[in-house]
């Protein structure tokens, strides 16, 4: 099991609520290819579930899907269910 760590913690802490988070750059956000399926659990965001009842989901991340344990969050199957009034 991996550690905690405290230092990522702390950059996903907002403690001035008043500052913007700036997006990372490319280099530095986690993109997944085709040989790099295996891996850590998933949570999903809610445009991937619309996305796969759609069928417009990109192979590489129903692969993914399929190999990875995923963890359902609540806020996104609340957001499915508006998105779901809504159309």
């Amino acid at each position: 099991m991996a550690e905690f760590d405290f230092d990522a913690a702390r950059r996903w802490a907002r403690f001035d609520p008043h500052k913007m988070l700036a997006r990372r750059g490319d280099d530095e956000l986690p993109f997944v290819t085709a040989n790099l399926i295996g891996g850590q659990g998933l949570l999903l965001d809610t445009c991937v579930y619309i996305d796969q009842m759609q069928d417009r989901s990109p192979q590489v991340l129903d692969d993914l899907i399929a190999q990875r344990q995923v963890n359902h969050s609540i806020i996104a199957i609340q957001g499915i269910d508006a998105h779901d009034r809504c159309t």
